[in-house]
């Protein structure tokens, strides 16, 4: 196409409105050469339409190729094929959505859309691209593809979901026959655990959504499976279904690999629901193996009590929990035919059966089944059970009787010039790190220090400082393989210093009655001799000077109990002093200093002459001369005299004084 314009002819004319691109003009008469009157209609006829088209194509002239149209060159088939492409774009997503509105239908080629699109039952033969979100709706919101591709890391179920999964709900994917005749289903269900293998649906028929049956007739009854529950099947009356995932199985998670260890032996988590690691390795497992095949070459794991622990001492106090028992790590305990594994220290609460000040405790291990899972536990009582398949006796504990006050503080000795100053860490008892959590636990600061000539007074924090009423005591508890050995066991607490089990509180009772409890009477005005009869019956003995000196380690010093009169001691335990300072020692015992003296196993030969009485009656024979016995503490009036080193040294074992008391004691027995 060209243009009519002054360098094409004299016959050139304008009219911009409706031939932008120039025109034909009339002749100024018949026979006048000047314009061309017969051809202008034709002629604009001709050139008007291509310039329409064109301008309709491009929006302007300004493209045309100035040539006369031909078979090479033609600005008319650029213009038709421009319309055309807009047609295919700009105006597709119109035109098109009118056609998919109708049932059916088929579009060959690619198609772009970036509008809404309703459409039903049609057949795209090509790429469908689509700038915008799809929306399904319908009733049964079916797609089906052969894959699928997205950029983003997650897929998503359960859109728009408002609630949880119901019990027998599960969402995730299913991969159809996948063994040529069963479904698989990877799912997870409301509480989050994860399952794979075979899927079903199983369909049933119903005429009230109540009752179910097998066949469309309705004539075969079945029982649905408990936690499952029929869903009516969309535009199908009386017909439901049922997913079954009976075949399915959990999938193992594992901790986080930073928790794993290579070369270890692998466990199942089951509060956690992950496999983690343990601390045992392949040759850990057969040394075991070993072991227990040598326990039961000499007899069976009974006879040795169904226990096998790394310490005799395997049952605890918990330093992090003052109401709570630890079974260390690698102890094994028999319960009916159930086998307990500590593969690491675990703690158990024990505060919902403490509920009393002062008491002993027998302490149980307790088996129960959740799910297909061993559960353990502990449990406490004042009363003693029998075991039984579920619940086993492995041990016992003592209450604090009393509040011992936050800051309470305790005295004790080091060697002169021990260089220790304030602000050091102390160790209280013994303890090295094979009982690193009683170590710690007796590890605390030095206040104040005051430097003599013959030993230094060290004073910190009493062990026992801030524990309440009620609290376990620390060295009140025993176990099968670590306790008194004694007949009677209540009320004791181990000495670290010089490894006995001594009573909590002053003697109460007499003969096989002999007991160490709290609020109970004082036993008094007895000879040495008996109260030594009294201990021997029950299988215990009086203490002698270096275990009384150790087992009042941290008790009251150079005061008495307050009111200073015999009526203050009438009772045992739960006291205070004169400064108002809980009367208790860093192990846990009772009145120790300024109560009452109690008599000591030490005893002399002093000498003299003559046969006499000292235990009353001399229905067991005389004593000839004179023999004393050591006391130890003091009583409620000697004041600043009383302590855990104060000792009178001139009382004979026939003496009868309200003023003198006793303590038990006894070895430990490690072992079954």
């Amino acid at each position: 196409m060209f243009k009519i314009d002054e360098n094409y002819s004299d016959y050139y004319g304008t009219d911009p409105v409706k031939y932008p691109g120039g025109c034909a003009i009339n002749s100024s008469g018949v026979d006048t050469t000047d314009g061309t009157p017969w051809l202008k209609k034709m002629f604009d006829n001709c050139i008007g339409w291509m310039q329409a088209l064109y301008i309709k194509a491009f929006g302007n002239l300004n493209g045309i190729s100035n040539d006369a149209e031909n078979c090479q060159t033609s600005d008319v088939v650029r213009a038709l094929e421009k319309i055309q492409t807009d047609n295919n774009t700009a105006e597709r997503a119109t035109s098109e959505a009118a056609y998919f509105k109708k049932t059916g239908g088929a579009i060959s080629g690619n198609v772009s859309i970036d509008g809404t699109l309703a459409a039903k039952g049609t057949t795209i033969n090509g790429t469908l691209q689509v700038e915008g979100d799809i929306i399904q709706d319908g009733e049964s919101y079916e797609t089906h593809a052969e894959k699928i591709y997205t950029k983003d890391d997650l897929i998503v179920t359960r859109d728009g979901a408002v609630g949880a999964l119901g019990v027998d709900e599960y969402s995730g994917y299913i991969v159809r026959l996948a063994d040529g005749t069963k479904d698989v289903a990877v799912v997870v269900d409301r509480n989050g655990n994860a399952r794979v293998g075979n899927y079903n649906l199983v369909f049933v028929y119903s005429s009230d959504g109540v009752n179910f049956y097998s066949d469309p007739d309705m004539t075969d009854p079945v029982t649905i499976p408990a936690g499952k529950t029929p869903r009516a099947v969309s535009g199908e009356p009386n017909r439901y279904y049922y997913a079954n995932l009976d075949d399915t199985e959990p999938i193992a998670t594992r901790d986080d690999e930073a928790n794993m260890a290579a070369g270890k032996l692998t466990k199942w988590n089951a509060l956690a629901k992950r496999i983690e690691t343990t601390p045992y390795s392949d040759g850990d497992l057969a040394a075991l193996i070993a072991a227990v095949a040598g326990l039961e070459a000499q007899g069976n794991l009974d006879t040795h009590g169904g226990v096998l622990a790394p310490t005799p001492r395997w049952l605890r106090f918990d330093p992090q929990d003052k109401k709570s028992l630890v079974i260390k790590a690698h102890t094994i305990i028999k319960v009916g035919n159930h086998i307990f594994q500590a593969d690491n220290d675990t703690s158990f609460d024990l505060s919902t059966y403490l509920s009393a000040a002062g008491k002993d405790y027998f302490v149980y291990l307790d088996w129960a089944s959740v799910g297909d899972q061993d559960s353990w536990s502990l449990s406490a009582s004042q009363t003693k059970s029998a075991d039984s398949d579920a619940s086993r006796y492995i041990g016992r504990l003592h209450t604090l009787c009393a509040a011992v006050a936050s800051g309470t503080e305790m005295e004790d000795a080091a060697a002169p010039s021990s260089g220790i100053v304030v602000g050091d860490d102390y160790l209280v008892k013994p303890y090295t790190d094979a009982d690193a959590d009683f170590k710690e636990f007796y590890t605390r600061t030095v206040t104040a220090v005051v430097q003599q000539t013959y030993y230094d007074k060290i004073v910190c924090e009493h062990p026992l400082a801030g524990f309440a009423a009620g609290d376990i005591l620390p060295e009140s508890v025993w176990c099968l393989t670590w306790r008194p050995d004694t007949l009677i066991e209540d009320g004791m607490f181990y000495e670290k210093k010089v490894d006995c089990a001594v009573d909590i509180y002053l003697q109460s009772g007499r003969g096989a009655g002999t007991r160490s409890a709290f609020g109970a009477s004082t036993t008094r005005s007895r000879q040495q001799q008996n109260h030594q009869a009294d201990m021997l019956t029950v299988g215990k003995r009086l203490l002698d000077d270096d275990e009384f000196t150790a087992a009042a380690q941290g008790s009251n010093e150079r005061t008495s109990i307050q009111g200073t009169a015999e009526a203050s001691i009438q009772t045992t335990g739960g006291h205070v002093d004169t400064n108002g300072r809980r009367m208790v020692s860093a192990g846990g015992g009772e009145d120790l200093c300024g109560g009452v003296w109690q008599w000591l196993r030490d005893v002399s030969a002093n000498g003299g002459s003559g046969w006499s009485t000292y235990d009353g009656h001399a229905t067991f024979g005389q004593t000839y001369g004179a023999s004393y016995a050591l006391l130890a503490g003091g009583n409620w009036d000697d004041g600043s005299s009383c302590g855990s080193r104060a000792r009178p040294a001139n009382g004979a074992r026939s003496d009868v004084y309200s003023i003198i008391g006793g303590r038990g004691s006894s070895r430990v027995i490690r072992g079954l």
